[in-house]
Parts: C-alpha cells; structure tokens; sequence
C-alpha cells in the first residue's frame, strides 16, 4: 500500500530535513499518489510517507495520521477485518472522520495497546508514535508479508524504514557488508534471522513488535505472534473440503476489499487458480487475470493458465519472458528495488505481471504461501516416504551403498537412501539448500558450512514436539516464506502495485497446520486438500498435473549468448565478489560450468550477489542506479 520512513533521534539532536526527505522519496515507486511527513518541534524526530492509494481515496486518509493526544502513525498494508473493528472501537468511545483501514489501526493502537494485533487480520508495517508513554511502537504482521527494516545510527536514535535503500540517503548510514551471514545466504539464498547482508541493518521479525524510548535510546524487542499448528481445525464430523471451502471464501472476501480495481496474479497453478475461482464463482466478482508466459517449453504454464482462465470466464493477459530480457538491465533495476540480490530467478516473472497489471488494476490477489500452509512442496512427500526408510533397520546404508547404475529408478532408490541416511531434522534443513555444502565450504572458507545452518538447528528445537510433516511446514514458514513474501511485495511495489496472499493469515495457518496429515501431504501427493476443493471448479485434468512452481529454465538460458556473457563477468576484475569469496573458488565454478542443476544454482547466486554488491557495496551506486530512467 505504502512506503514508511522514520528517524527518531535522541532527545534533543534535530534530524537533517533534507537528508530524511530524500530517504522518503526513495520510496516513490510504494506510494506514488500522495506524500506527507511530520517533524517534532525540537526538529529530533521525522515521519516520513509515501502513498498508494487502496482505501478511502480522500486526503483525509493520508499519513503520518494524527490521533488523540498528539499520537501519530505511519502504517503499510492493509487491515482486512477493519470494518469488523470499527463498531468495537466506537462502543468503546472512537469517533472516525475516514472510511478506511488506517484510522481503525490508530484507534486500536490508543483502545488497546499492543494487544491491538491479536484482534488484525492483515499485512502491516507500521510506527505509532505513543505520546503519553514518549515512545514509538514498532510492529510488522504475522508472517512477514510487509517488510520493514531498522537501523540505528552510531549517534544513537532509530532509523525504520520500509526499503533498505532510504537509509542510503543518510550522512551517517556507511553501507558494509556483513559477512557473518553469507555461508547461509549462498548456500540458502535467504537469511533466516533478524539480520540481514549489510552490517547494522536489521529486519524487524515477521509477528515481533519493537519499543523504542528516545530519553532513555532503549529500544525492545517481543514475539506477540508464532505460527503454531491448530487444535481441531475441523469441526468433528465435517468435511474438510467444505470446511475450507467456507473459511477460503471469506478470506478472500476481505481481501478483495478495496477503492480501486482487483486483478489476479495466475501462473495456472493450483493456489493463483483457486483464488481466482473463489473471487469470480463465489463472490461474483470479475476478475482480470494477468500471467507471465516464459519462452521455455518445460516451464511454459502459459496453456494451463488459459484454460483456468476460460474456464472460470475471466479475460487474461499475458507478458512473455525470455533469456534476452531475463539478462537485460532488468536485473540491476530489480536488485535495486528488491534491495538485496535476486534470490528467486522468477522474482523478474513476478515483476513482469505487475507491470504488465498496473494501467489496469492497483492491486493484485496471489497464491503465494499456499505451499507452506497446506503441504504443497515434492518435499514433502519426499520427507515422508524418507522418514519410513529411517524406521527400516539398516535400509538406508543399503540403498545408499548401491552402485551408481545409470537407470533411472536405481538412481531414485540410491538417492532415496542418500536423503534417509541423514536425521530427518538434517534432511529438513538440507532440502532447502540451492547451493551444495561442498561448493559452500570452497567459497566462504572451514567452518562456513556449520555457521550456514547454526540459525536453523536452533528454530528447529522449537518444533520437535510436532510430528514430522508438521515441523517441516514450521520450519518452512519461518524461514523460506517470508523471502518469498519479500520478493512478491518488492517486485510488485517497483510496479506501484499491491500484492496480497489469501492464504497467508492465522486462521488459513491454523486450518492447514491443523488438518490430519492425509489432508495435507502423503508419500505421494501434496496439498491433498486444496486439489480436492479446487476440482469443484476447474475440471480434474488441471489440477492433477506436474507442479511447474513458475520455473525459470536457468541452464538452458546460461548457454545462450546474453547468458554466457553474464556469468562471465564473474571472472572479471570489476566484480566485486573478491571482497568476500574466495577468487580461486568463484573462477574454478564459472570455467568448469557445465550446466549441472546444482551447478547452475551456485552460478545464479554468485551472479546475483555480485550484481547486488556492486549496487550496494556505494552510497553513489544506489544514488546512480535510483536516479535511472528505469527506475
């Protein structure tokens, strides 16, 4: 919805005006419709706000918003149940001069304090400025689906902001990176704490709030929220389907809430399809679809979109996505709005759809965490059929001791007792890999490879009351979901367009984690359910084929010329991955690439790092490349 941006200073050092309004303006692309700010009268503290314009269109809704007392608020996102809330808080005395969400969430905030977020339904980023208690709150949704970073300068103070890059607008911000976290990002292409690649920069935590008190530069920190699995997710004698089918509907109800026109993200898939179906048969809403065709016969999905598509009525457009734009200029653009490298190769397909929706619609419902929430992943399967190996005293040394035969299924059944013969809390951690240990363990040095899964041992502990599947779905949520949901956010934002994930709210977590495991995944199926309940609208033969998951086809694309060329530069002096690889390591990978899948992952991630640090690695770079055309 928004883009937000705050310096709190200690008492009595003013904040530099210009400095902070810059770092509100490079944020344009979140809210291009309106701007505002509010500075302190000791000129020690600013807010910032960037305005995209969803609900209650009226400048009487723009921020920083003022409330009771001299309380103020600048919030990012959307709170579904708003008008639930509305007639609770005006029993308890509130009056409203707006008709959207933002003035509901600054009511609750002053009703009930930080109590307020259990009564959300919602994705949100925001700063409320607490007047009485001198203090500022600063909180981030559930599972992370708006993100938010923190930083605070040596001088002491905060600095919140919903990009990283508006801290490059500040004299005192001096980017560095921080090397702590690279043996994870490499080998897992996210970091699963609260920091993040640039030293100091924090992420604030997906269900966490912060306090921070200028008198005393104390800041807090606290987990009002956790993913944990439901008790009776269905009532007792109730099909599952229907049960779901009713929950789903209304979830998609309230996100549909909107000023402006809705539109569809749909790949053809099980979960973009099954939210578009409910809005359009359901809710009688029409809908406009909008796809990204990739020029790559095994990951094209572009057929099955269609045909949702026809099926359910709804008119489709469609972008199309080939190795010569995927290698443009594109790719710095896109690092310079995701912030950080581009981790997902379809994070540019994503991009794609949001441009190709914005002349059109403001925002956009997708599928995404659907394969968290419901068990969507071949993992799983995998990790089910893996653990029952374990259970066979001696199957796993026998299977893994096979001699390596070419043929097909003596490779599966090799491999199979490769992934049994690690603890299944090793295989959790180890199936979410992209880049293997050995490769890891070349690059970043001894000891890289222990550090890459510190943070992931430590989550796990938190789950090994739960049965397998559950744990792993845990452990999913928390640490490979919310890059995902940054991605989606990002890359939809740099085209001023709002992203939103039905199937990613407590009570959809509940439902999924909740369901008896044959609901979720078997040995040989995943997201049992959500196929059951989309068949009663798209006929059988779409939903039951091959998951795609909007593959980028990277191997074949490397061998073209705009391919080649661009991992090349990896061996280039100007790149700037000396600084914290190892050189010998990065060149052995690029010349002896011969376009193995996991081969090919570690060359994405050294490009895609590479690209991003010498975006970042300079104040003047992220200047330059923000003040582009494209940008």
């Amino acid at each position: 919805m928004c883009g937000i941006f705050a310096r709190i200073n200690p008492i009595g050092f003013p904040a530099d005006l210009k400095e902070c309004r810059h770092a509100t303006r490079l944020l344009v692309h979140r809210g291009p419709d309106a701007h505002g700010e509010w500075v302190s009268g000791a000129g020690d503290m600013y807010l910032g706000f960037r305005r995209l314009s969803i609900l209650d269109l009226s400048e009487a809704a723009n921020q920083p918003m003022a409330g009771a007392d001299g309380n103020l608020l600048i919030f990012n996102g959307e709170i579904y149940n708003y008008r639930d809330l509305k007639p609770q808080l005006e029993s308890r005395g509130c009056r409203f001069r707006t008709t959207g969400d933002t003035e509901v969430l600054l009511r609750a905030l002053e009703t009930w304090g930080e109590e307020a977020l259990h009564r959300l339904e919602g994705m949100f980023a925001f700063l409320f400025w607490d007047a009485r208690r001198r203090e500022a709150l600063i909180g981030r949704d559930f599972f992370g689906i708006k993100p938010l970073y923190l930083w605070r300068p040596p001088s002491g103070g905060v600095c919140v902001a919903s990009e990283i890059k508006a801290f490059y607008a500040l004299g005192d911000f001096q980017p560095e990176i921080n090397a702590a976290v690279l043996p994870e990002y490499v080998r897992f292409r996210c970091v699963t704490s609260q920091a993040t690649l640039l030293k100091g920069v924090s992420q604030v935590q997906p269900g966490e709030t912060l306090r921070y008190a200028p008198a005393s530069d104390r800041l807090t920190a606290r987990r009002y929220w956790r993913p944990a699995p439901g008790e009776a997710a269905v009532p007792a004698g109730r099909d599952p389907v229907d049960h779901l089918q009713d929950l789903f509907r209304a979830t998609v109800d309230r996100h549909l809430l909107a000023d402006v026109p809705v539109g569809a993200q749909l790949s053809g898939g099980v979960d973009s399809s099954l939210s578009l179906a409910v809005a359009q048969k359901d809710l009688g809403r029409r809908m406009q679809g909008f796809h990204c065709s990739v020029e790559e016969q095994t990951c094209n999905e572009t057929g099955y979109a269609r045909a949702v598509a026809e099926h359910l009525d709804v008119r489709m457009e469609s972008v199309s996505l080939n190795a010569d734009r995927f290698f443009s200029s594109i790719m710095e653009k896109l690092t310079w709005h995701m912030d950080e490298p581009l981790g997902h190769p379809n994070a540019i397909g994503v991009h794609l759809v949001s441009a190709l929706a914005r002349p059109q619609v403001t925002v956009l419902i997708s599928g995404e965490g659907a394969d968290e929430v419901f068990a969507g992943y071949p993992r799983y399967s995998a990790l089910l059929r893996h653990d029952r190996l374990r259970r066979i005293p001696g199957a796993p040394a026998v299977l893994k001791g096979l001699p390596p035969l070419d043929l097909k299924y003596y490779r599966a059944l090799r491999k199979a007792g490769q992934w049994a013969a690690l603890s299944t809390d090793g295989e959790i951690i180890a199936g979410m890999q992209f880049v293997p240990p050995a490769v890891v363990e070349r690059l970043l040095g001894p000891g890289s490879v222990g550090f890459s899964e510190e943070a992931r041992w430590n989550l796990l502990a938190d789950f090994r009351a739960c049965d397998v599947l559950t744990r792993c779905q845990l452990f999913d949520l928390a640490t490979y979901l919310p890059a995902l949901l940054v991605r989606q956010d990002k890359m939809s934002m740099a085209a001023s367009i709002e992203n939103r994930v039905p199937f990613v709210t407590p009570g959809m977590a509940a439902l999924g984690l909740g369901l008896a495991q044959s609901w979720r995944a078997t040995r040989g199926e995943q997201k049992v359910v959500l196929k059951k309940l989309l068949c009663r609208y798209v006929p059988r033969e779409i939903v039951y084929r091959k998951k795609a998951g909007f593959g980028i086809p990277l191997a074949k694309w490397f061998r073209t010329p705009v391919g080649r060329e661009r991992y090349q530069w990896l061996l280039d002096a100007s790149c700037p991955l000396d600084a914290c690889l190892d050189r010998g390591a990065v060149q052995e990978l690029i010349r002896n690439y011969g376009g193995g899948d996991s081969e090919t992952e570690a060359v994405w991630v050294l490009l895609t790092l590479g690209i991003w640090m010498r975006l970042f690695g300079s104040k003047a770079a992220v200047a330059e490349a923000g003040a582009a055309p494209s940008v």
